[in-house]
């Protein structure tokens, strides 16, 4: 889990330093982040399906930057690796 947290903060600061992505790609990348935070956060056990739509999210941002930023969508994919490792 704090491998997870570790790739989340890493993705965090890439997008904050991005400056050719536009506001709304950052706005939904910034929103998955939050959400995922406070999946992990909470004490009770992640649902699959529960949470399916933040690993959806996730791959849509990660195909839009494959072309453009490289280095971001690497990190998102890392990113939904750990959750789909945690059974998220």
């Amino acid at each position: 889990m704090e491998k997870l947290k570790q790739s989340l903060e890493k993705l965090h600061e890439e997008l904050k330093n991005a400056s050719s992505i536009d506001d709304e790609s950052k706005e939904m990348l910034r929103k998955l982040i939050k959400e995922i935070r406070v999946v992990l956060d909470k004490t009770e056990e992640p649902s699959g399906k529960k949470h399916q739509s933040l690993i959806e999210g996730l791959k849509e941002e990660a195909q839009k930057f494959e072309l453009s930023h490289p280095d971001l969508a690497s990190s998102i994919n890392i990113v939904i690796n750990g959750l789909q490792s945690l059974g998220i």
